[in-house]
């Protein structure tokens, strides 16, 4: 049986203290967490597959759990974090820390809380009877412009079953997002000549040059936010421009030799960061050239740090109808302003979404947490997933038969527990019997969410029939997901202790074609 989601949230917790404890500060090795999550499921026969960078010293994480098939789900998610470096902590960012409902830790939130759910659920999937597979891809350096991923994605495309969605389990509080801004990012250095500042005619301060770039920069970033669409979902509404990091000079009375500085550019899916910055571009190689006839030795360099795709929308999105089953989610549709790998997925051909446990209102802050109330909602999330990819019939206990096979009749004897623990998704149970008896001895399904029941009773002497299908947690096309009754006497369903029992020898059915149970 797949675990509860009180247990598979609890593991989670536990498997989180363990990655938070990994120091993965991008500008580090994430190696040792890879080999722990190595480890870790090479104990659950899961076989892994490292995608490395070019000297070794980072690596992507790849799993795949479940038959070798197409249509299985990608859970992908990033194994680096920003820094802590001079932010006012009041605990060990290193060390899981609960107070108030509250789980502390740097990548408590962005995004080892959705590692460690991936992780939880690793078990009931590798002992399910999956009919597709579930693919875990753990990146490098997402942190630093999503640098990782596209190795990684690029093998996926290639090399294994092709998936029919991904989920990126960056913070949403657990809600589908259906699209975010591409981000593009650039280091500028100016390169000029030291001299007195009393002496400028002698020398090029770098300061002095970048300022003017910095100027355009600027112009540009007011522009973008004056013609911005004003019906657009994302806040703020278009494209915008920051200036992250300056540095410059040595000294007030020296002319800089080199300032540096680096910018980024976050776009809306259709607008193409290169070209909006082509004005600037021409602009770099004007000064350039100014500053190598006064002083060769300087000049202007800019270089691309990262170019991360915008995620657009995806009208009638297989990823988010998938996302929104499990987590029960029925809101709005939702976009967000930052970036992530979902673009990088899309680009590859990969129906996407974004969903995952925390707000991004708490990443990279300092006491950076992620509520325990998430992580249950998480761990309800991976529970359904299990029960989406799986589907048998358990009667005490045992499985009858796999999905997917022919229809199966099975003696239940009097007394014996019949219990249904999931069924196919977009399935329903059916009973029917030819007996004499009135409409209010008929079977109800107790328990479970939205009954619908049909029921028809002609003439004592004709069969009379009863079926009936239920919706789980008010979502869409899942029917009997744990339904859990007793039969106390013919045809008569109880809420008891909540298991189906027969009252009489009989015989049930599970049609898998149609994914029904029925007793004739």
């Amino acid at each position: 049986m797949v675990a509860s989601s009180e247990a598979l949230s609890a593991r989670a917790i536990d498997i989180l203290a363990k990655l938070v404890a990994f120091d993965t500060t991008s500008r580090r090795s994430n190696l040792a967490l890879i080999e722990w999550v190595e480890q870790y499921l090479a104990e659950l026969n899961v076989p892994t597959r490292r995608v490395p960078n070019a000297d070794g010293t980072k690596s992507n994480l790849m799993a795949m759990i479940g038959p070798a098939v197409e249509g299985g789900v990608v859970l992908s998610g990033h194994t680096d974090v920003v820094p802590v470096d001079g932010q006012p902590w009041s605990t060990d960012p290193w060390t899981l820390t609960e107070r108030d409902g509250r789980l502390y830790g740097r990548g408590t939130c962005d995004m080892k809380g959705f590692l460690a759910l991936a992780l939880a659920a690793a078990p009931d999937l590798a002992q399910a009877n999956l009919r597709k597979p579930v693919h875990l891809a753990f990146s490098y350096d997402e942190e630093v412009g999503c640098l990782g991923a596209p190795d990684m994605i690029d093998v996926i495309a290639r090399e294994v079953p092709r998936p029919a969605l991904v989920v990126v389990g960056e913070p949403t509080d657990m809600v589908a997002v259906r699209a975010h801004k591409g981000i593009a990012s650039f280091k500028v250095t100016v390169t000029g000549r030291e001299a007195h500042s009393s002496l400028t005619h002698l020398g090029v301060s770098a300061n002095m040059v970048a300022i003017k770039l910095m100027a355009m920069l600027v112009g540009l970033s007011e522009k973008l936010e004056r013609e911005a669409d004003p019906n657009s979902p994302f806040t703020p509404k278009g494209a915008t421009l920051t200036i992250g990091q300056v540095n410059g000079g040595t000294a007030v009375n020296i002319l800089a030799r080199e300032c540096v500085f680096i910018f980024d550019l976050r776009t809306p899916a259709g607008m193409d960061p290169v070209a909006l910055l082509s004005d600037f571009f021409a602009m770099a190689s004007a000064l350039d050239a100014e500053i190598k006839a006064k002083a060769p030795e300087g000049g202007v360099k800019v270089e691309r740090r990262s170019l991360t795709p915008a995620f657009a929308p995806e009208e009638d999105g297989v990823a988010e109808a998938f996302a929104r089953k499990l987590a029960g989610d029925n809101g709005p549709a939702r976009v967000v302003p930052y970036a992530a790998e979902a673009g990088q997925f899309q680009g590859a051909g990969f129906s996407t979404v974004i969903c995952g446990p925390g707000s991004i209102d708490q990443a990279h802050q300092p006491n950076e947490y992620v509520e325990i109330s998430q992580m249950q909602r998480g761990g309800a999330f991976m529970r359904r997933l299990v029960e989406d990819l799986s589907s048998f019939l358990i009667t005490n206990r045992r499985p009858i038969k796999a999905a997917g096979s022919s229809d199966i009749t099975r003696r239940i004897a009097p007394g014996e527990a019949l219990r249904l623990a999931w069924i196919t998704r977009r399935s329903a149970i059916t009973w029917s019997r030819s007996s004499r008896f009135s409409a209010a001895r008929m079977p109800r399904i107790a328990g479970a969410t939205s009954p619908r029941r049909q029921c028809s009773s002609r003439s004592p002497a004709v069969t009379a029939t009863c079926s009936g299908s239920v919706t789980g947690n008010s979502q869409p096309g899942v029917f009997f997901r744990n339904v859990q009754t007793r039969l106390r006497e013919p045809w008569k369903i109880e809420k008891s202790d909540r298991t189906p029992v027969l009252a009489e020898p009989t015989w049930a059915t599970l049609a898998l074609g149609r994914s029904s149970v029925g007793w004739p």
